[in-house]
């Protein structure tokens, strides 16, 4: 059986997520890392348990980036 893009995803969260952390923090880098990745956090808590897990870095991105922007 070959695997979906999904079960690529599910392998390694915690790479995409990193990755997020250190994109947001050097485009705001007036806003402490830590204050970043507290937000980013609070984003994939919002998708955790979610079946489809292809997208979710770039959706917490988007959503912490708004968050950050003042946006919400």
């Amino acid at each position: 059986m070959s695997k979906t893009a999904d079960d690529f995803a599910a392998e390694h969260p915690d790479d995409h997520l990193a990755a997020v952390d250190a994109r947001l923090i050097d485009h705001h880098p007036t806003v402490p890392a830590e204050e970043i990745r507290r937000l980013r956090r609070e984003e994939s808590s919002r998708l955790a348990g979610s079946r489809i897990t292809s997208f979710a870095a770039i959706l917490v991105e988007r959503a912490t980036r708004r968050r950050l922007a003042g946006g919400l």
